[in-house]
Formats: structure tokens, sequence, C-alpha cells
């Protein structure tokens, strides 16, 4: 059975618009096709979006049309503890994760995770992504209680850290500092700590991006 690769087409042309799960360039996607290695699967825009997904600003208008049309994208405010809870039940890679919100202050927050077996990496350690997953929404969320209005949004544009350890079980907490809230801008330091060794397994950084709708 060939592999299958999704890819989009727009209103207008034949060249399709490369989704971002799918990193092949157009040209080598052709090529593979033609070659019979893959089949590409085309997935034409929902007819519901009309002239918003066409014209000269395509891309910006679907992305709009996207986030509109997720509800979890929408910050209410004020953004308390409990709105925080709920925004973050909406989100899929939270949730599979088992994302856990603790506290949320402005300028600081805390949240834990279990490790599950589901978690781990084929190395048998705890997979990167996940600690920086728990770290980055933890980040998110404080960014999130910081914004000024209805109007502006969030997303992580720089993350940096270094793993320090691993957990194959147990708890693992997120304990996250701002170290600046701009009106742009944000940075973030977090601390992920695994319970048994009560000592941090990794050490993150990100900066978050206000963004106005």
């Amino acid at each position: 059975m060939l592999p299958r690769l999704a890819y989009e087409t727009g209103k207008t042309g034949t060249r399709p618009r490369l989704t971002p799960w799918v990193v092949c360039p157009w040209v080598v996607l052709r090529l593979l096709e033609r070659a019979g290695i893959i089949q590409a699967t085309v997935i034409q825009p929902p007819s519901s979006a009309g002239s918003e997904l066409s014209g000269g600003a395509g891309q910006k208008n679907k992305r709009k049309y996207y986030v509109e049309k997720n509800m979890s994208s929408v910050i209410q405010l004020p953004f308390t503890l409990d709105a925080a809870r709920k925004r973050v039940s909406l989100n899929p890679l939270a949730v599979w994760i088992g994302f856990q919100l603790d506290e949320l202050e402005p300028g600081r927050v805390a949240s834990r995770m279990m490790v599950d077996t589901k978690h781990i990496a084929p190395n048998g350690f705890l997979h990167a992504s996940v600690s920086i997953a728990l770290a980055d929404i933890t980040c998110g969320t404080g960014s999130a209680a910081l914004l000024r209005g209805p109007d502006e949004n969030i997303t992580t544009i720089e993350i940096k850290t270094n793993h320090l350890g691993t957990a194959l079980t147990g708890q693992l907490f997120c304990k996250a500092t701002a170290r600046h809230a701009g009106g742009s801008t944000h940075v973030w330091d977090a601390d992920v700590i695994a319970a048994a060794a009560d000592k941090p397994i990794m050490v993150f950084r990100c900066t978050q991006m206000v963004l106005l709708r």
C-alpha cells in the first residue's frame, strides 16, 4: 500500500497549497507521485468559507477563517483560573499529555501532568516534546492572563530548552515566571520538575508574541 500525503488546493489554478504537516516541496511531491512512491489526496477547502479563502490575502484569510471557527482560540476576559482551565480543556495537545492547571496569577503559573507510557520515546526516555508541550502550554496560559483586551491573542515565536534528565513515571510539575511582559512580546522562564527526583529535568525559555485580531 502506497503512503498517502494530503495537500490542499486553492480556488484558482492547479498547483496545491501545501498544508503545514507536509514538508516536501511541491516539485519533490510531484516527482514522488509520478514515480508511484506516494499517492496524494486532494483536500478542497470548505465551501462555506466562500470568498474568504480566495484573493490576494488567501493564506491570511484562510487562517482567519479557521481561527474564528475554533472557539478555543478566543480568550475571554477576565482570564481567571476557571476560564483558563476551560480553555485548556479545548486544547487537544493539553488533553493528550494530561495537562492540569494548578495556579494562575499575573506573571506566575503552575501546572502538572502524569507521565504515561504513551509519553515515552522509542529510546526509552521521556519524549522531549512532552515536557516542551507542558512548559509551552503553561507559559502560553500565563501570557493569555496578561492580555489587555479581547482583540488580543498570543502565539509562541521562540523556544529554548535544555533537557537535564528524564522521568518514566510519576508527576511532572511546571513552574513558570514572566521575565518580560510588554505590549508586543512576553518572555517566560519555566522549570519542569520530576516529582520522584524533586529536581528539574528541563529548563525552558520562550517568547510569546501578542497578536491583534
